[in-house]
């Protein structure tokens, strides 16, 4: 006969108790379960308090730690944010070593931009500009303090976005197609009371059909919807498009002045900018860093700094050579309101 090893007994005993402790475990929940759902009208008052008791707390930890104000909500038709910020991308550099978030402004009624185009470079802050605005209305409604010096939100009835781009080949639907059928929704939806947020919206076509159904879609929602709406995009010359008169060079940006900007009744044209400064770390002295100051500003800015992102990235030097003489002989027509300009209007 062969001996068990004494390890191999404790070993067994050890899972005998642990199966022991697993069942035990488990008839003491079943009875929990079963006491609750027998008593559950009568308990059901104190879930709903400790439901309440969670948000608060969590609402209140959230204004605490990210040093939020309370808003003022009213029933206009109107949003007045001083330095509002995006929570999350905030937090997010606060563990990083990028920096720190940098705060923007937002006004929004009939007289001065209920419907506003954004404009700037890629990476420069439009998209995050769109959903911090989006989120700080979203929190004001369900009772948090919301992230800025202050806040003073007409009542949103409904929030509408068109963000990224997405096919799905199983239902045959292309990106364009599935960014039109929710352009599509957000127009046949959106009332006064609405905020709509759209981002690239033609983006997906050539650039003829692109800054035309810019333009029409924008129309629809100064004329038809009139609601709040964030619209952001590299097509420019959409702005020039709304402002022309009949017999106007549509393709000029540069023959704009301010006084311009003021023309349509509520639109308004805000934009993000960029800068470069050199590398003098770099041996060859003409390398450049690509700057955002991730501020906006009243204006409309043309340039996407497309190539910049390029050549940020790694593509081949050839590759970003070939771009460069290409964007000079199509020519850059450009456009921007003086730096005076700021949306920092008192609310």
């Amino acid at each position: 006969m062969v001996a068990i090893p004494e390890w191999t007994k404790m070993h067994a005993s050890i899972e005998r108790l642990r199966q022991q402790w697993v069942q035990a475990e488990q008839r003491v929940l079943k009875g929990i379960f079963e006491q609750i759902a027998s008593d559950h009208a009568a308990l059901s008052p104190s879930f709903q308090d400790l439901a309440e008791l969670d948000v608060a707390q969590s609402f209140a930890t959230f204004a605490v730690d990210t040093k939020c104000v309370k808003p003022s909500i009213n029933l206009k038709r109107s949003t007045a944010i001083v330095n509002g910020r995006h929570p999350i991308a905030e937090r997010a550099l606060s563990s990083s070593a990028n920096g720190n978030f940098i705060p923007n402004s937002t006004v929004m009624h009939d007289n001065d931009g209920l419907v506003q185009i954004i404009t700037g470079p890629n990476n420069g802050g439009k998209s995050t500009y769109l959903r911090q605005l989006a989120i700080i209305h979203i929190l004001a409604q369900a009772g948090s303090f919301v992230p800025a010096e202050k806040a003073k939100l007409g009542l949103v009835h409904q929030i509408f976005t068109r963000f990224g781009s997405f096919d799905n080949v199983v239902l045959g639907k292309g990106t364009f197609l599935i960014e039109m059928e929710e352009t599509c929704k957000i127009l046949k939806s959106a009332d006064e009371m609405s905020l709509v947020l759209m981002d690239e919206v033609g983006r997906g076509t050539g650039i003829e059909d692109g800054l035309s159904i810019a333009y029409g879609v924008l129309k629809y929602l100064i004329e038809k919807n009139q609601c709040r709406t964030l619209f952001s995009t590299h097509l420019p010359h959409v702005g020039s498009l709304l402002l022309r008169k009949d017999g106007t060079n549509q393709n000029n940006l540069g023959s704009l002045i301010a006084a311009d900007y003021l023309k349509v009744t509520r639109l308004g044209f805000f934009c993000f900018g960029s800068s470069k400064t050199s590398d003098k770390k770099n041996n060859n002295g003409d390398e450049e860093i690509l700057n955002f100051p991730y501020q906006i500003r009243r204006g409309l800015n043309p340039d996407s700094s497309g190539i910049d992102i390029a050549k940020l990235v790694g593509l081949p030097k050839e590759v970003i050579s070939y771009a460069t003489t290409i964007k000079r002989q199509l020519g850059n027509h450009s456009f921007q309101v003086g730096h005076n300009h700021q949306q920092t209007k008192k609310t």
